[in-house]
């Protein structure tokens, strides 16, 4: 059997590689090909492209891409004309999958989707594309099945796969050791996104708070998680890097989470991360005014962090565009920092959510699904 397979960030490329691994435990024999990044790749997908390293968000920042995304786009379906897959799978990534899903399909592939396009949020409208171009649907959300049902769309909910990967692999005290900080010392992680566009807006923005807090707590010390696809140099440039107690951890924001008693968390699968390492957050995200303007006309939820839209309620704080600034990021981590019970409403907030994403095994759950639904095709 050979499938090709197809993520555009590095959170997309980690529910593919883990869809490849459960599969492969099931047939061994499998031939996996894709577009997708490095995650993938270590899972044993022959690359054709890497797509992950060129992610962007918003208007401006795919239209900066968009010669890469369109080589990239021609590349795949070249591809997957010459060799028929048995199915493509797309992971996640919206703004290119769903674009590819039509050429796909007029092919007569089959074309299944892992992680669903936020439908729910941007209006029922949309649906038509997963209606017409996408065979089945693999969500992770509970009520997305439900909602893709209402629109007679083949749909299965498997749970969610960071249900089994948000896990630290150190405790507090010997992480923070290693890294030369003190165990005893308030922690702060910073989570500022997985794309280099993220990080140029929310870097800043959170280095000022933390050098705000440690004015205000001089014991305060930092972590910041960096992406592994993201160059180091991105991070250094800011002179108040130097001037924190700060170390950058690359590849581990799970122990990084479980060492913090508060995290400064860039909206996206980070804010479900933090929670189910039951760490108090607060949300923070700013995208280009164009951007901005366009997805407060299509988006129809009260919040943006998944945390806050899973449990449809305010159970972390969200500073959006205009109200992301230092001053008011920094009352805001003042506050739950002072405040331990605000901490501990969160983390029972948190247990909720955990318990709403289902048991462990989504990923073999998923890779159980896609092969008897191929079987029975």
């Amino acid at each position: 059997m050979r499938l090709f397979l197809v993520a555009g960030e590095s959170s997309g490329d980690q529910r593919a590689a883990k869809l490849v691994e459960a599969l492969r435990r099931r047939d061994p024999s499998l031939v996996c090909e894709g577009a997708g990044g490095p995650a993938m790749q270590a899972a044993g997908v022959s690359l054709i492209a890497n797509l992950v390293e060129h992610a962007a968000l918003g208007i401006t920042d795919v239209l900066k891409a968009y010669p890469v995304f369109r080589r990239i786009f021609q590349q795949s379906l070249r591809h997957v004309e010459q060799t028929r897959p048995d199915a493509v799978i797309l992971v996640d990534a919206p703004g290119f999958n769903l674009r590819l899903a039509q050429p796909l399909k007029r092919r007569g592939l089959t074309v299944l989707y892992y992680v669903s396009p936020q439908f729910w949020a941007w209006g029922e409208r949309r649906v038509r594309l997963i209606q017409r171009y996408v065979d089945r649907l693999f969500v992770l959300l509970p009520f997305e099945q439900a909602f893709y049902r209402q629109h007679g769309i083949d749909v299965e909910w498997v749970g969610h796969p960071l249900v089994d990967e948000a896990r630290a692999t150190k405790d507090r005290a010997h992480f923070l050791h290693d890294l030369g900080l003190d165990g005893q010392c308030p922690t702060v992680a910073l989570l500022p996104g997985s794309r280099a566009s993220e990080v140029q807006r929310h870097l800043p923005l959170m280095l000022e708070a933390a050098q705000r807090l440690r004015t205000h707590h001089p014991t305060t010390q930092f972590l910041l998680a960096q992406a592994p696809a993201l160059d180091q140099t991105q991070f250094v440039r800011d002179p108040r890097y130097a001037e924190l107690p700060l170390r950058t951890v690359t590849g581990s924001a799970y122990d990084c989470l479980a060492a913090s008693d508060l995290a400064l968390v860039a909206s996206g699968t980070a804010t479900l991360e933090t929670a189910l390492l039951n760490c108090p957050m607060v949300v923070v995200y700013q995208t280009a005014g164009l951007t901005w303007w366009i997805g407060r006309r299509v988006v129809q939820l009260p919040y943006i962090s998944l945390v806050n839209v899973i449990a449809g309620q305010v159970v972390v704080p969200e500073l959006i565009q205009a109200a992301a600034t230092p001053d008011r990021l920094t009352q805001e981590a003042e506050r739950l920092l002072q405040d331990a019970g605000l901490r501990d409403a969160q983390r029972r907030e948190f247990a909720k959510i955990r318990e709403a994403l289902g048991p462990p095994g989504a990923s073999d759950r998923a890779a159980a699904g896609v092969l008897r639904w191929l079987q029975q095709r």
